[in-house]
């Protein structure tokens, strides 16, 4: 039996969304109706907030935060549905490549991590599982024309890096 979503037009089931990676019998519609940003394009820091809190707390080192700090990192965000491709620079140049829902194992300062990464309210909602607990992040775009990055550390300690459009 399908799982389908009634409009008053018509009725959508897992054909109505090529590519997807779902079976048509488990299509998360949950998830595709909260995709509402578009991060496509080339973003440049320019504001942070308690992020020196926040990488100790997830116990970076003090050289790599003195590092961290000192840089502003670039992304540049290629969105293909729910595919993504993050391509970030700043003291070394990083490709993440995700699509929504699907686990995936990522390399971070504190070591290896394991990421899943859902569309919640409208925001990329990243669960981190690291080497000191449970973790999480969100990219939000806003009103403004920023992404807002919020990270929380397993101790609850939260930053926020503010991305500006680099063209």
């Amino acid at each position: 039996m399908r799982r389908q979503l009634q409009t008053p037009k018509r009725v959508l089931t897992a054909r109505h969304f090529p590519g997807s990676r779902c079976k048509k019998s488990t299509l998360n519609l949950k998830n595709r109706s909260k995709m509402t940003a578009d991060f496509n394009g080339k973003w440049k820091l320019v504001d942070s907030e308690n992020f020196d809190a926040y990488l100790q707390a997830v116990g970076v080192n003090f050289m790599i935060r003195q590092m961290a700090k000192a840089v502003t990192p670039r992304q540049e965000i290629q969105q293909n549905g729910d595919n993504f491709v993050i391509k970030s620079s700043g003291f070394q140049t990083k490709v993440t490549n995700f699509t929504i829902g699907e686990e995936f194992e990522d390399d971070s300062p504190i070591g290896k991590v394991k990421c899943t990464i859902t569309w919640k309210d409208g925001k990329l909602h990243t669960a981190i599982e690291g080497p000191r607990g449970p973790m999480w992040s969100e990219r939000e775009l806003r009103e403004d024309g920023r992404v807002y990055l919020t990270m929380a550390a397993p101790n609850g300690t939260k930053a926020t890096r503010i991305f500006a459009r680099d063209e």
